[in-house]
């Protein structure tokens, strides 16, 4: 895979558009639509700033295999228990699991945007 497909699969894994990356690294925005596109390959500085950006490695970002891409999609142990709480919710008790995550999920788009930095949990294992 080219960078641009990483690029494209890591801002839509974290749910970002490409405003939200030039704004967390600094890279403008018509740079940015060139490397989304695949017209230009960034720098490696850029290619880094994007990488922290994302919250992936520079070696995922630039992976030519499915096989790398697969495995940062893989859930930890901890996720997996989540889920499977989660499942074992009524209706009205996933509904406020839901409410609380997209509450909780607003707040730090929003210390996000004030600090100009991501904020990303830990992975639990």
């Amino acid at each position: 895979m080219e960078f641009k497909e990483s690029l494209q699969f890591y801002m839509k894994k974290n749910g970002m558009k490409q405003a939200d990356l030039c704004r967390l690294t600094s890279i403008p925005s018509s740079l940015m639509s060139w490397y989304v596109t695949g017209k230009k390959t960034p720098s490696l500085k850029n290619a880094i700033l994007i990488a922290k950006a994302l919250n992936v490695s520079l070696e995922l970002m630039i992976s030519r295999t499915e096989k790398s891409r697969k495995r940062a999609l893989e859930l930890t142990s901890h996720e997996e228990k989540i889920i499977k709480k989660y499942r074992s919710l009524d209706e009205r008790g996933q509904k406020t699991v839901d409410l609380t995550i997209e509450t909780q999920s607003a707040l730090t788009k929003s210390e996000e945007k004030e600090s100009g930095k991501p904020k990303k949990g830990k992975r639990h294992d």
